[in-house]
């Protein structure tokens, strides 16, 4: 039972070391996230406000030819940037949402092995309580085995002497 006990203290600490784990990247996790949340947030902001969001409203702006022709990839540039920014911040949402069931199931394990642990040690207590009251008892009884095995003697050396008086040849003592 004592080896079954430290066992699960050791197992208890793997999961409370799993635990601060888990509160840790959780805490980086919602950070990336609330920090790509307000890159989308200022971008779309942006976007409202300078009113151009499509090609054909930035190619009128053009200032000359090449300028013209490098508008359409400057756009396209920047829509692949946001639907990267959105797709991770999809992503890093995820993320967090996994790793806080993560530590719900962790934070459960480690309730249930606490209850296991606190079971155990009261079972152990209990058997070393027994144990105790069994030692406790057989010592009473102790001082009493000597006595009783003494009397014994006694009596076996008491009947030897008798017999050795009465008649020495029956005891099994030579004649003198």
């Amino acid at each position: 039972a004592a080896e079954e006990y430290n066992a699960a203290a050791e197992e208890l600490k793997a999961i409370q070391e799993r635990l601060d784990a888990t509160h840790s990247d959780l805490g980086v996790a919602t950070e990336a996230l609330m920090e790509q949340q307000t890159l989308l947030d200022t971008r779309l902001t942006a976007m409202y406000k300078d009113g151009q969001s499509a090609p054909a409203e930035v190619l009128p702006g053009a200032t000359s030819i090449p300028d013209f022709l490098e508008r359409p990839d400057f756009v396209r540039t920047i829509s692949a940037a946001d639907a990267d920014l959105a797709k991770q911040l999809r992503l890093q949402h995820g993320q967090v949402s996994q790793q806080e069931e993560d530590l719900k199931t962790a934070e459960i394990q480690a309730k249930a092995l606490e209850f296991s642990l606190k079971a155990r040690k009261i079972e152990i207590e209990l058997r070393i309580s027994e144990r105790q009251a069994m030692l406790a008892s057989s010592q009473k009884d102790l001082p009493s085995i000597p006595d009783t095995r003494a009397a014994r003697r006694s009596g076996a050396d008491l009947t030897l002497w008798r017999q050795t008086v009465r008649a020495p040849g029956q005891a099994g003592v030579p004649p003198a």
